[in-house]
């Protein structure tokens, strides 16, 4: 796949803000067919959860993410590279245009009696020669931590290089900067046999970033860019993709005819509205996906977050990945069965590791059969199913 061409030198004499062409999303070939168009969703109303930054272009498009924070190239509907970089673009104007995405690769639903999964940071450290519990069947790892730009993966043996015991699994996460997703793209690190070859059981697809704020049409690319990795790479987890905003919604459902497994970003959850606004997304997808597809959501480690999606979803298998387990241990803390993080100097690093692991895979234990929803998760239940069923009816 070829990578993002940049430009030469500076050319924000040629790129304006949205407000000054109120008639761009009528010229796009995305309007109606893929984009409601930012002023239909509220994106150009200063203040909304939706605003998009695009409209104040900073005219500085080799180190532009559509979204403030993020310093890598991307497709904008100002950008005057993006014809270049983005050539099917008029295709898409046809809602039976599909860009191949279809006819997948199949992917049995994982399982694992544990659904708390551990990350570590890419080294299994010098505490202990046995940093997994006895009980250990899966470890993740992030890809930023075992595969550099210039060396590649940092071992020939990553299960060996990480202390990873026999039979446990190995699975790769991609949830890492955009500068990172968009070398593995130029390099095309998708998956596949090179993963395979280096030890790694299952692997994600370049997982590049959906943000309220950033532009639908960089959305809409780097939504078609992941599933395209997840096709190249026969990736293992059907991703989460923006929703609301642009229509691509029918790519995962495509996708997930045949791979069952399905992963989620639930990192940043700094508030009871971060949560709420996950656990509505974990709610819509659940009533949008088949029964069949599993949950991943890589991120939660907190008690509350995760017994609202374990019961929320339920009998729906899900999962949780987090790597705060294991920063606590190695900053001589307790990740308790409370899913608290708390100082303890009563004990060393060494117990610390089997703990915190142990404990997380406590707090994410499956929630039981007569778990009652409170009357305001019933309301999102029930608001997440029409909006599912919205979505069924349009496609």
């Amino acid at each position: 796949m070829n990578p993002l061409v940049l430009l030469g030198e500076n050319m924000g004499e040629d790129v304006r803000s949205c407000d000054d062409d109120p008639g761009r999303c009528d010229r796009c070939p995305l309007h109606l067919v893929r984009c409601r168009g930012c002023r239909a969703a509220q994106r150009r109303v200063v203040g909304d959860a939706y605003y998009c930054n695009q409209g104040n272009c900073e005219t500085v498009c080799d180190f532009c993410g559509g979204t403030l924070g993020s310093v890598v190239p991307t497709v904008c509907c100002k950008a005057p590279l993006r014809d270049v970089n983005f050539p099917e673009l008029p295709q898409w104007g046809s809602a039976r245009y599909d860009a191949g995405l279809k006819d997948y690769h199949s992917v049995d639903p994982l399982q694992f009696n544990h659904h708390g999964i551990t990350m570590n940071q890419g080294s299994a450290g010098s505490v202990r020669e046995d940093p997994y519990p006895p009980e250990t069947e899966i470890v993740a790892v992030s890809i930023r931590h075992v595969w550099t730009k210039t060396k590649g993966w940092i071992a020939p043996d990553l299960k060996a290089h990480l202390k990873i015991p026999p039979g446990a699994k190995l699975l790769v996460t991609t949830m890492v900067k955009d500068e990172i997703l968009e070398v593995l793209w130029e390099k095309d690190v998708h998956g596949g046999p090179g993963f395979k070859a280096v030890g790694i059981d299952y692997w994600m697809p370049i997982l590049f970033s959906c943000y309220t704020s950033k532009n639908s049409m960089s959305n809409f690319f780097d939504s078609v860019r992941t599933m395209t990795s997840l096709k190249l790479g026969h990736g293992y987890f059907v991703p989460y993709v923006s929703t609301d905003i642009i229509y691509v919604d029918s790519f995962v459902i495509e996708a997930a005819k045949t791979i069952k497994n399905a992963v989620f970003n639930g990192q940043f959850l700094y508030t009871d509205t971060d949560v709420m606004g996950q656990l509505s997304s974990l709610l819509y997808w659940h009533y949008l996906l088949p029964d069949d597809v599993a949950f991943f959501v890589v991120g939660p480690s907190a008690l509350k977050p995760i017994t609202l999606m374990r019961r929320a979803i339920y009998p729906r298998p899900v999962y949780f990945i987090s790597v705060n387990p294991w920063m606590c241990a190695f900053r001589g803390k307790t990740y308790t069965r409370n899913g608290k993080t708390v100082k303890d100097f009563s004990k060393g690093r060494a117990e610390l590791v089997w703990e915190n692991q142990r404990n997380f895979m406590r707090v994410c234990a499956p929630s039981p059969k007569d778990a009652n929803l409170t009357l305001g998760e019933r309301k999102m239940r029930d608001a997440a199913k029409r909006r599912a069923q919205l979505t069924l009816d349009r496609l």
